[in-house]
């Protein structure tokens, strides 16, 4: 359990498993989705993230989704109820 992912948030904080990230893609400010939140998993060798509205689709976690920290899972999961 939350092991270092080697990556950083945009406030330069360490991103963890487990932690919970609020994310923007470009693609969804097209349908006007200002952010959306999810958290840090361990699946098939690769950290990620489950697409919040795609059915599940799980993303492998990189700098190119504008990632900042917001909590993590274990002190935070009401974060992800919103």
């Amino acid at each position: 359990f939350q092991q270092y992912t080697g990556l950083k948030d945009i406030n330069e904080l360490d991103i963890y498993e487990g932690d919970i990230i609020k994310y923007t893609r470009a693609f969804e400010q097209e349908r006007e989705v200002n952010e959306l939140i999810s958290f840090v998993r361990y699946e098939n060798a690769k950290f990620g993230f489950d697409l919040t509205g795609y059915n599940g689709m799980f993303f492998d976690l990189c700098d190119k989704y504008n990632l900042e920290v917001i909590g993590n899972v274990f002190e935070n999961s009401e974060l992800l109820n919103k």
